[in-house]
Protein backbone atom coordinates (compact mmCIF):
# COMPACT_ATOMS: atom_id res chain seq x y z
CA UNK A 1 0.00 0.00 0.00
CA UNK A 2 1.02 4.02 -0.74
CA UNK A 3 0.95 5.60 2.16
CA UNK A 4 -1.74 8.18 1.88
CA UNK A 5 -0.73 12.00 1.43
CA UNK A 6 2.74 10.86 1.22
CA UNK A 7 4.40 13.88 -1.71
CA UNK A 8 5.76 12.01 -4.72
CA UNK A 9 9.90 13.46 -3.97
CA UNK A 10 12.62 11.52 -4.58
CA UNK A 11 12.93 10.08 -0.98
CA UNK A 12 9.37 8.99 -0.89
CA UNK A 13 10.19 7.34 -4.58
CA UNK A 14 13.09 5.50 -3.70
CA UNK A 15 11.80 4.12 -1.05
CA UNK A 16 8.20 3.04 -3.08
CA UNK A 17 10.65 1.83 -5.92
CA UNK A 18 12.85 -0.51 -3.39
CA UNK A 19 9.60 -1.92 -2.10
CA UNK A 20 7.57 -2.72 -5.04
CA UNK A 21 10.04 -2.42 -8.49
CA UNK A 22 12.74 -4.78 -8.31
CA UNK A 23 13.65 -4.52 -11.95
CA UNK A 24 14.48 -0.38 -11.54
CA UNK A 25 17.42 -1.07 -8.94
CA UNK A 26 19.47 -2.79 -12.19
CA UNK A 27 19.56 -0.07 -14.62
CA UNK A 28 18.83 4.02 -14.76
CA UNK A 29 15.54 3.15 -16.78
CA UNK A 30 14.53 6.04 -19.24
CA UNK A 31 12.31 4.09 -21.35
CA UNK A 32 8.85 4.20 -20.07
CA UNK A 33 7.38 5.01 -23.28
CA UNK A 34 7.71 2.20 -24.45
CA UNK A 35 7.01 -0.39 -21.27
CA UNK A 36 7.22 0.24 -17.72
CA UNK A 37 7.79 -2.75 -14.87
CA UNK A 38 4.57 -3.66 -13.10
CA UNK A 39 4.44 -3.07 -9.38
CA UNK A 40 4.41 -5.76 -6.93
CA UNK A 41 0.97 -5.47 -5.91
CA UNK A 42 -0.10 -6.23 -9.70
CA UNK A 43 2.53 -9.32 -9.99
CA UNK A 44 0.72 -10.66 -7.03
CA UNK A 45 -2.76 -10.22 -7.97
CA UNK A 46 -1.48 -12.31 -11.13
CA UNK A 47 0.51 -15.06 -9.15
CA UNK A 48 -2.91 -15.23 -6.80
CA UNK A 49 -4.96 -15.74 -10.11
CA UNK A 50 -2.96 -18.86 -11.48
CA UNK A 51 -2.70 -20.04 -7.79
CA UNK A 52 -6.13 -20.24 -6.33
CA UNK A 53 -8.36 -19.83 -9.09
CA UNK A 54 -6.97 -20.30 -12.60
CA UNK A 55 -10.04 -20.56 -14.28
CA UNK A 56 -11.48 -19.03 -17.46
CA UNK A 57 -13.62 -15.77 -17.02
CA UNK A 58 -17.31 -16.55 -18.13
CA UNK A 59 -16.76 -20.46 -18.27
CA UNK A 60 -17.98 -22.27 -15.49
CA UNK A 61 -20.80 -21.98 -12.34
CA UNK A 62 -19.39 -22.70 -9.60
CA UNK A 63 -18.12 -20.38 -6.51
CA UNK A 64 -14.38 -20.03 -7.81
CA UNK A 65 -15.35 -19.57 -11.37
CA UNK A 66 -18.23 -16.89 -10.58
CA UNK A 67 -15.04 -15.16 -7.92
CA UNK A 68 -13.03 -15.10 -11.62
CA UNK A 69 -16.01 -13.13 -12.89
CA UNK A 70 -16.23 -10.68 -10.29
CA UNK A 71 -12.68 -9.64 -10.39
CA UNK A 72 -12.40 -9.21 -14.31
CA UNK A 73 -16.02 -6.95 -13.90
CA UNK A 74 -13.91 -5.25 -11.27
CA UNK A 75 -10.91 -4.56 -13.87
CA UNK A 76 -13.44 -3.45 -16.29
CA UNK A 77 -15.11 -1.16 -13.91
CA UNK A 78 -11.96 0.23 -12.30
CA UNK A 79 -10.60 0.99 -15.97
CA UNK A 80 -14.06 2.94 -16.77
CA UNK A 81 -13.64 4.69 -13.66
CA UNK A 82 -10.31 6.06 -14.25
CA UNK A 83 -10.73 7.59 -17.46
CA UNK A 84 -14.80 8.44 -16.46
CA UNK A 85 -16.30 6.04 -18.91
CA UNK A 86 -19.03 3.34 -18.20
CA UNK A 87 -18.27 0.02 -18.12
CA UNK A 88 -20.59 -0.97 -20.67
CA UNK A 89 -18.09 1.45 -22.69
CA UNK A 90 -14.81 -0.86 -22.29
CA UNK A 91 -13.93 -3.72 -24.15
CA UNK A 92 -10.45 -5.24 -23.16
CA UNK A 93 -7.79 -5.69 -25.89
CA UNK A 94 -4.66 -7.07 -26.40
CA UNK A 95 -2.38 -3.56 -26.95
CA UNK A 96 -3.21 -0.10 -28.78
CA UNK A 97 -2.98 -1.73 -32.08
CA UNK A 98 -5.50 -4.08 -31.78
CA UNK A 99 -7.67 -1.66 -30.05
CA UNK A 100 -7.50 1.13 -33.53
CA UNK A 101 -8.31 -1.96 -35.80
CA UNK A 102 -11.22 -2.72 -33.78
CA UNK A 103 -12.78 0.81 -34.96
CA UNK A 104 -11.02 1.10 -38.28
CA UNK A 105 -12.66 -2.22 -39.64
CA UNK A 106 -15.71 -2.03 -37.62
CA UNK A 107 -16.87 1.16 -39.83
CA UNK A 108 -18.84 0.67 -42.36
CA UNK A 109 -17.49 3.18 -45.08
CA UNK A 110 -18.49 4.55 -48.12
CA UNK A 111 -16.18 5.36 -51.26
CA UNK A 112 -14.88 9.31 -51.03
CA UNK A 113 -14.84 9.36 -47.62
CA UNK A 114 -11.93 10.87 -45.76
CA UNK A 115 -9.62 10.20 -42.85
CA UNK A 116 -7.67 12.95 -40.95
CA UNK A 117 -4.69 11.77 -39.27
CA UNK A 118 -1.34 13.96 -38.37
CA UNK A 119 2.46 13.60 -38.90
CA UNK A 120 2.87 12.69 -35.63
CA UNK A 121 1.40 9.52 -35.19
CA UNK A 122 2.93 5.97 -34.25
CA UNK A 123 2.39 4.13 -37.11
CA UNK A 124 -0.07 1.62 -35.72
CA UNK A 125 -3.02 4.48 -35.92
CA UNK A 126 -1.48 5.12 -39.38
CA UNK A 127 -1.41 2.03 -40.96
CA UNK A 128 -4.86 0.47 -40.05
CA UNK A 129 -6.28 3.71 -42.09
CA UNK A 130 -4.10 3.22 -45.12
CA UNK A 131 -5.67 -0.36 -45.15
CA UNK A 132 -9.17 0.88 -44.85
CA UNK A 133 -8.68 3.87 -47.44
CA UNK A 134 -6.98 0.97 -50.30
CA UNK A 135 -9.55 -1.38 -49.96
CA UNK A 136 -12.61 1.20 -49.53
CA UNK A 137 -11.50 4.17 -52.13
CA UNK A 138 -10.84 6.50 -48.96
CA UNK A 139 -8.73 9.69 -48.88
CA UNK A 140 -6.40 10.29 -46.04
CA UNK A 141 -5.50 13.44 -44.77
CA UNK A 142 -2.53 14.83 -42.67
CA UNK A 143 -2.38 17.69 -40.04
CA UNK A 144 1.19 18.93 -40.06
CA UNK A 145 2.59 19.72 -36.61
CA UNK A 146 4.27 23.45 -36.01
CA UNK A 147 7.39 24.08 -34.62
CA UNK A 148 5.89 23.38 -30.50
CA UNK A 149 5.26 20.23 -31.85
CA UNK A 150 1.31 20.12 -31.69
CA UNK A 151 -1.45 20.28 -34.71
CA UNK A 152 -4.15 23.24 -34.24
CA UNK A 153 -7.80 23.52 -34.53
CA UNK A 154 -7.04 25.95 -37.44
CA UNK A 155 -5.64 23.22 -39.68
CA UNK A 156 -8.11 20.87 -38.92
CA UNK A 157 -11.17 23.16 -39.77
CA UNK A 158 -9.55 23.84 -42.88
CA UNK A 159 -9.32 20.27 -44.33
CA UNK A 160 -12.91 19.59 -42.75
CA UNK A 161 -14.62 22.63 -44.80
CA UNK A 162 -12.95 20.83 -48.25
CA UNK A 163 -13.08 17.61 -47.88
CA UNK A 164 -15.93 15.02 -46.92
CA UNK A 165 -14.49 13.89 -43.35
CA UNK A 166 -15.93 10.69 -41.39
CA UNK A 167 -13.01 10.11 -39.41
CA UNK A 168 -10.56 11.78 -37.34
CA UNK A 169 -7.88 10.21 -35.62
CA UNK A 170 -5.05 11.54 -33.39
CA UNK A 171 -2.79 11.07 -31.04
CA UNK A 172 -2.98 12.42 -27.29
CA UNK A 173 0.67 12.49 -26.71
CA UNK A 174 3.32 12.19 -29.32
CA UNK A 175 5.47 9.54 -28.21
CA UNK A 176 8.83 11.06 -29.70
CA UNK A 177 7.92 14.34 -28.81
CA UNK A 178 5.85 13.95 -25.62
CA UNK A 179 3.83 16.95 -27.05
CA UNK A 180 0.25 17.47 -25.57
CA UNK A 181 -2.31 17.48 -28.05
CA UNK A 182 -5.25 19.52 -27.46
CA UNK A 183 -7.64 16.72 -28.24
CA UNK A 184 -10.16 18.68 -26.81
CA UNK A 185 -10.50 21.49 -29.36
CA UNK A 186 -9.77 18.99 -32.17
CA UNK A 187 -12.72 16.99 -31.16
CA UNK A 188 -15.00 19.93 -31.13
CA UNK A 189 -13.54 21.34 -34.42
CA UNK A 190 -14.34 17.72 -35.72
CA UNK A 191 -18.15 17.32 -34.44
CA UNK A 192 -18.88 20.65 -35.88
CA UNK A 193 -17.75 18.97 -39.36
CA UNK A 194 -19.71 15.66 -38.82
CA UNK A 195 -17.08 13.72 -38.33
CA UNK A 196 -16.37 10.81 -35.59
CA UNK A 197 -12.87 10.86 -33.78
CA UNK A 198 -10.61 8.75 -32.21
CA UNK A 199 -7.77 9.61 -29.54
CA UNK A 200 -4.91 7.77 -29.42
CA UNK A 201 -3.88 7.79 -25.79
CA UNK A 202 -1.19 4.74 -25.79
CA UNK A 203 1.02 7.33 -23.85
CA UNK A 204 -1.00 9.82 -22.34
CA UNK A 205 -2.87 7.17 -20.48
CA UNK A 206 -0.97 6.91 -16.71
CA UNK A 207 1.10 10.13 -17.46
CA UNK A 208 -1.67 12.98 -17.86
CA UNK A 209 -5.71 13.05 -16.83
CA UNK A 210 -8.07 11.44 -19.39
CA UNK A 211 -11.35 12.20 -18.71
CA UNK A 212 -14.13 11.34 -21.77
CA UNK A 213 -16.68 13.47 -20.82
CA UNK A 214 -14.20 16.65 -21.13
CA UNK A 215 -12.55 15.42 -24.13
CA UNK A 216 -16.03 14.34 -26.08
CA UNK A 217 -14.41 11.88 -28.45
CA UNK A 218 -15.87 8.84 -29.57
CA UNK A 219 -13.17 6.59 -29.35
CA UNK A 220 -9.87 6.58 -27.43
CA UNK A 221 -7.44 3.53 -27.59
CA UNK A 222 -5.42 2.38 -24.62
CA UNK A 223 -2.11 0.35 -23.98
CA UNK A 224 -2.01 -1.98 -20.95
CA UNK A 225 2.43 -1.81 -20.49
CA UNK A 226 3.21 1.57 -20.90
CA UNK A 227 2.39 4.71 -18.40
CA UNK A 228 -0.40 2.41 -16.93
CA UNK A 229 2.41 0.04 -15.95
CA UNK A 230 0.16 -3.04 -16.72
CA UNK A 231 1.12 -6.49 -17.83
CA UNK A 232 2.15 -6.74 -21.62
CA UNK A 233 -0.48 -8.05 -23.84
CA UNK A 234 -2.64 -5.44 -22.50
CA UNK A 235 -5.00 -2.67 -23.89
CA UNK A 236 -8.92 -1.37 -23.84
CA UNK A 237 -11.06 0.71 -25.96
CA UNK A 238 -13.47 3.38 -25.17
CA UNK A 239 -16.43 3.28 -27.23
CA UNK A 240 -18.72 6.52 -26.35
CA UNK A 241 -22.06 5.30 -25.28
CA UNK A 242 -24.01 2.83 -28.07
CA UNK A 243 -20.79 2.61 -30.43
CA UNK A 244 -19.73 -1.20 -29.02
CA UNK A 245 -23.03 -1.66 -30.60
CA UNK A 246 -22.48 -0.67 -33.72
CA UNK A 247 -19.24 -1.80 -34.57
CA UNK A 248 -18.45 -5.10 -36.67
CA UNK A 249 -16.40 -6.81 -34.35
CA UNK A 250 -12.38 -7.42 -35.44
CA UNK A 251 -12.91 -11.12 -34.19
CA UNK A 252 -15.77 -13.59 -33.78
CA UNK A 253 -16.33 -16.75 -31.85
CA UNK A 254 -16.73 -18.35 -28.91
CA UNK A 255 -18.10 -16.16 -25.91
CA UNK A 256 -18.38 -12.97 -28.84
CA UNK A 257 -21.60 -14.82 -30.14
CA UNK A 258 -23.42 -18.16 -30.10
CA UNK A 259 -24.62 -20.34 -32.73
CA UNK A 260 -28.66 -19.88 -33.62
CA UNK A 261 -28.30 -22.86 -35.99
CA UNK A 262 -26.27 -24.34 -38.80
CA UNK A 263 -26.56 -21.34 -41.02
CA UNK A 264 -26.19 -18.25 -38.16
CA UNK A 265 -25.13 -17.16 -34.88
CA UNK A 266 -25.97 -13.72 -32.84
CA UNK A 267 -23.68 -11.66 -31.04
CA UNK A 268 -23.39 -11.61 -27.30
CA UNK A 269 -24.17 -7.82 -26.20
CA UNK A 270 -21.52 -5.27 -26.03
CA UNK A 271 -18.72 -5.26 -24.62
CA UNK A 272 -18.54 -9.02 -24.63
CA UNK A 273 -18.67 -9.16 -28.56
CA UNK A 274 -15.39 -7.47 -28.83
CA UNK A 275 -13.77 -10.09 -26.65
CA UNK A 276 -13.73 -13.25 -28.91
CA UNK A 277 -12.45 -16.59 -27.12
CA UNK A 278 -11.03 -16.70 -23.84
CA UNK A 279 -9.00 -13.19 -21.94
CA UNK A 280 -6.30 -12.49 -20.86
CA UNK A 281 -7.75 -13.07 -17.43
CA UNK A 282 -4.78 -12.72 -15.42
CA UNK A 283 -3.65 -9.84 -17.15
CA UNK A 284 -6.75 -7.74 -17.31
CA UNK A 285 -6.89 -8.57 -13.55
CA UNK A 286 -3.38 -7.18 -13.24
CA UNK A 287 -4.11 -3.80 -14.98
CA UNK A 288 -7.05 -3.63 -13.05
CA UNK A 289 -4.07 -3.54 -9.93
CA UNK A 290 -1.88 -1.29 -11.68
CA UNK A 291 -4.64 1.29 -12.70
CA UNK A 292 -5.61 1.20 -8.88
CA UNK A 293 -1.84 1.96 -7.37
CA UNK A 294 -2.12 4.93 -10.15
CA UNK A 295 -5.28 6.21 -8.19
CA UNK A 296 -3.37 5.65 -5.06
CA UNK A 297 -0.41 7.81 -6.38
CA UNK A 298 -3.33 10.42 -7.34
CA UNK A 299 -2.54 11.22 -10.90
CA UNK A 300 -2.08 14.86 -10.31
CA UNK A 301 0.86 13.84 -8.62
CA UNK A 302 2.15 12.05 -10.91
CA UNK A 303 2.09 14.32 -13.50
CA UNK A 304 3.58 16.76 -11.77
CA UNK A 305 6.38 14.49 -10.90
CA UNK A 306 6.47 14.01 -14.80
CA UNK A 307 6.90 17.61 -15.40
CA UNK A 308 9.38 17.93 -13.06
CA UNK A 309 11.12 15.34 -13.97
CA UNK A 310 11.06 16.48 -18.07
CA UNK A 311 11.74 19.58 -16.88
CA UNK A 312 15.10 19.02 -15.33
CA UNK A 313 15.51 16.09 -18.29
CA UNK A 314 15.16 19.10 -21.20
CA UNK A 315 17.77 21.63 -19.05
CA UNK A 316 20.24 18.62 -18.69
CA UNK A 317 20.24 17.69 -22.33
CA UNK A 318 20.38 21.78 -23.46
CA UNK A 319 23.37 22.04 -21.37
CA UNK A 320 25.53 19.64 -23.09
CA UNK A 321 27.75 20.64 -26.49
CA UNK A 322 26.20 18.65 -29.39
CA UNK A 323 23.00 17.17 -28.04
CA UNK A 324 19.96 18.81 -30.54
CA UNK A 325 16.67 18.40 -28.63
CA UNK A 326 13.71 17.89 -30.72
CA UNK A 327 11.21 18.45 -27.96
CA UNK A 328 9.68 21.17 -26.55
CA UNK A 329 11.21 22.88 -23.92
CA UNK A 330 7.99 24.49 -22.42
CA UNK A 331 7.61 21.24 -20.17
CA UNK A 332 3.81 21.88 -19.58
CA UNK A 333 3.18 20.87 -22.92
CA UNK A 334 4.78 17.57 -22.80
CA UNK A 335 4.29 14.62 -21.11
CA UNK A 336 7.60 13.28 -20.29
CA UNK A 337 8.82 11.97 -23.24
CA UNK A 338 11.79 13.53 -24.66
CA UNK A 339 13.61 13.32 -27.55
CA UNK A 340 17.09 14.14 -29.02
CA UNK A 341 20.37 13.25 -31.27
CA UNK A 342 24.13 14.42 -30.72
CA UNK A 343 25.77 15.68 -34.01
CA UNK A 344 28.61 13.17 -35.57
CA UNK A 345 26.44 9.89 -34.22
CA UNK A 346 23.99 7.48 -34.85
CA UNK A 347 21.42 6.94 -31.77
CA UNK A 348 22.80 3.42 -31.78
CA UNK A 349 26.04 4.00 -31.20
CA UNK A 350 24.92 6.41 -28.57
CA UNK A 351 22.62 4.10 -26.59
CA UNK A 352 24.75 1.39 -26.60
CA UNK A 353 27.50 3.08 -24.67
CA UNK A 354 25.02 5.00 -22.53
CA UNK A 355 23.88 0.92 -21.97
CA UNK A 356 27.24 -0.39 -21.67
CA UNK A 357 29.36 2.07 -19.65
CA UNK A 358 26.49 4.28 -17.56
CA UNK A 359 24.27 1.46 -17.37
CA UNK A 360 21.32 3.83 -18.38
CA UNK A 361 18.76 2.65 -21.10
CA UNK A 362 17.15 4.93 -23.45
CA UNK A 363 15.02 3.98 -27.01
CA UNK A 364 16.60 4.50 -30.10
CA UNK A 365 15.67 4.57 -33.72
CA UNK A 366 12.35 6.25 -35.28
CA UNK A 367 10.12 4.53 -33.02
CA UNK A 368 6.97 3.34 -35.28
CA UNK A 369 6.76 7.41 -36.04
CA UNK A 370 9.06 8.02 -39.27
CA UNK A 371 6.58 10.28 -40.77
CA UNK A 372 8.18 12.47 -38.07
CA UNK A 373 11.35 11.31 -37.26
CA UNK A 374 12.76 11.05 -40.70
CA UNK A 375 12.61 15.10 -40.84
CA UNK A 376 15.44 14.79 -37.79
CA UNK A 377 17.81 12.22 -38.61
CA UNK A 378 17.57 9.00 -41.42
CA UNK A 379 18.69 6.87 -38.02
CA UNK A 380 15.89 8.40 -36.21
CA UNK A 381 16.18 9.58 -32.39
CA UNK A 382 17.67 8.93 -28.83
CA UNK A 383 14.63 8.94 -27.22
CA UNK A 384 14.60 9.30 -23.26
CA UNK A 385 11.02 9.17 -21.06
CA UNK A 386 10.46 9.23 -17.40
CA UNK A 387 7.62 8.57 -15.08
CA UNK A 388 7.17 9.34 -11.79
CA UNK A 389 9.16 6.50 -10.44
CA UNK A 390 12.41 7.80 -11.98
CA UNK A 391 14.62 10.63 -9.42
CA UNK A 392 16.91 12.58 -9.95
CA UNK A 393 19.43 10.18 -9.85
CA UNK A 394 18.03 8.58 -13.02
CA UNK A 395 18.70 11.83 -15.11
CA UNK A 396 22.42 12.48 -13.63
CA UNK A 397 23.56 9.59 -14.98
CA UNK A 398 22.43 10.47 -18.15
CA UNK A 399 24.09 13.27 -17.94
CA UNK A 400 27.40 11.92 -16.91
CA UNK A 401 27.75 9.32 -18.86
CA UNK A 402 26.85 11.56 -22.06
CA UNK A 403 29.61 13.73 -20.98
CA UNK A 404 32.06 10.11 -21.00
CA UNK A 405 30.89 8.92 -24.11
CA UNK A 406 31.63 13.10 -25.89
CA UNK A 407 34.66 12.65 -23.49
CA UNK A 408 35.99 9.25 -24.95
CA UNK A 409 35.06 10.33 -28.60
CA UNK A 410 37.42 13.50 -28.76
Amino acid sequence: MITAGAELDDITVRQIVKRDFPFLHSCHYLDSASVCPCPRPTVEAMTSFYYEHPLNYGVGDFGKSREVVRKVDEARATVAGFIGASSHEIAFTKNTTEAINTVSRGLVWKKGEGIVLTKLEHQSNVIPWLREAKQDDLTVFYLEPGQDGRVTPDDLEKVMKNHSIRMVAVTHVSNVLGTIQDVSALVKVAKQGGALTLIDAAQSGGRIPFEVSAIGCDFATFCGRKALMGPQGTGFLYARGDWLGKLMPLTVGSRSGNIVNQLDYQDQEPPHRFEAGILNTSGVIGLGESIKYLMELKLEEVTQRIRSLARLLVDVLCDIKGVTVHSPRTVEEQAGIVSWNIRGFAPRVVSDWLDKEASVAVATGHQGSKLLTQAFSTDGVVRTSVHWFNTSDDISALAEGLRRFLSSKR
